[in-house]
């Protein structure tokens, strides 16, 4: 017997049926990651399940993001911030989808914590320098003691028949008032801020009754500026609120006072002038009323107070003309002596109110600034010098 390397066992030769084609109803079926195709049997498109590419993109998202809070610079100085004024940091906030989906965001936005820190410092700053701000140390706040956590059973009632559908955690608080000055830096500064605004707000209120709003002028000149010009009105029309705080009340008073006297002496030279208006049978002008004055700014009240003092000495004058003629026509006729009286007043020049000085820098030249501005170098932001104040 010779020995075949082919069939070394000795196996009988059986030929081999080649089935040529596919049988039919024959699916191909692939498991796992392969350059093949999606299998035959899925015939639709699956919804949900599976997508392990987008779960690993989740879970990176989660990573990057970790990452950027420990490393990222602008992060790292706005918490540093925060931290100095006992605020919670800025962290991770992961929201989930579904089941393997996330999204992934920060709590706080670091470059907003950081200009408000430097805004509020530069507020402080200058309103210590300007109207010496600073909390009442006899002031209290109340804050919560303590906070006990319980249960409680959500129920959900229907035709008289109830169920619990879960259960949600509440808090048991008490409260007690410790001392304004006591708390954390961030919480004094916020209480600084918010008695500079108050402060501010209400000298506003009486400045925008004397003169012009400060902002008035500034969009004015919005309008045409350019380039830095228009970057600094900006940065002026974001702080221009709070320069009201710089306006003494000793000024304001003064301007007050100044007002009252000249609605004063408005009313009384109209009344006499309107008196030797009826003499003369001329018709007198309309009478404004209270509100009406109250209602004008200083500079609307000296020019109708101007004019009022024109009117007057000009119907003086013709009274006085006329008070001539009828003397020289009849010897027996003889003018009132009440009009004689008024007329004779025109010599006499009614004085006018002495002007407060914070009215004198209203009208001054363009080029003089307020030195009750203040001024921030941090960022490019901060207090530019106004024209008035």
């Amino acid at each position: 017997m010779v020995f075949d390397i082919s069939n070394p066992f000795g196996q009988p030769n059986v030929p081999r049926k080649v089935i040529k084609g596919k049988p039919k109803g024959f699916k191909k079926v692939t498991w796992g990651m392969s350059k093949i195709s999606t299998p035959e049997r899925y015939t639709t498109p699956r919804i949900g399940g599976g997508g392990g590419r987008l779960k690993k993109i989740s879970r990176n998202k989660i990573t990057s993001m970790q990452w950027s809070i420990n490393n990222d610079p602008t992060i790292l100085h706005a918490n540093k911030l925060l931290a100095e004024l006992g605020k919670p940091k800025i962290g991770m906030n992961v929201t989930r989808r579904r089941r393997g989906r996330y999204n992934v965001s920060l709590t706080g936005d670091p470059v907003k914590a950081i200009e408000n820190y430097n805004k509020q410092k530069t507020l402080i700053d200058w309103g210590k320098k300007v109207g010496g701000l600073a909390l009442d140390p006899k002031r209290k706040v109340t804050i919560v003691d303590t906070s006990t956590p319980r249960q409680v059973a959500n129920v959900w009632c229907h035709n008289n028949r109830c169920r619990t559908t879960g259960y949600s955690t509440v808090y048991d608080k008490t409260y007690k008032d410790v001392l304004a000055t006591s708390r954390p830096k961030g919480e004094r500064w916020d209480m600084l801020v918010g008695k500079l605004e108050k402060e501010a707000d209400t000298k506003k209120a009486r400045y925008v009754k004397l003169y012009k709003p400060l902002d008035v002028d500034l969009r004015e000149k919005l309008k045409t500026a350019q380039g830095e010009d228009k970057t600094q009105i900006e940065n002026q029309l974001n702080y221009v609120r709070y320069s009201y705080y710089g306006i003494a009340d000793k000024e304001l008073a003064e301007s007050e006072k100044y007002k009252t006297n000249l609605i004063t002496g408005i009313k009384q030279t109209d009344a006499v002038t309107d008196d030797m208006k009826r003499g003369i049978n001329k018709t007198p002008d309309d009478i404004k009323t209270d509100e009406q004055y109250k209602k004008m700014l200083l500079s609307e009240l000296e020019k109708e107070y101007d004019q009022e003092q024109a009117e007057f000495e000009q119907t003086a004058k013709e009274v006085k003309k006329r008070d001539t003629v009828f003397a020289q026509s009849s010897a027996v006729t003889r003018p009132n002596r009440r009009i004689v009286q008024l007329a004779s007043k025109q010599s006499q020049s009614i004085t006018r109110p002495t002007q407060p000085d914070m009215a004198k820098r209203g009208t001054s030249s363009k080029n003089e600034t307020n030195t009750n501005t203040p001024a921030s170098a941090q960022r490019g932001q901060g207090f530019k010098r106004f024209q008035k104040w």
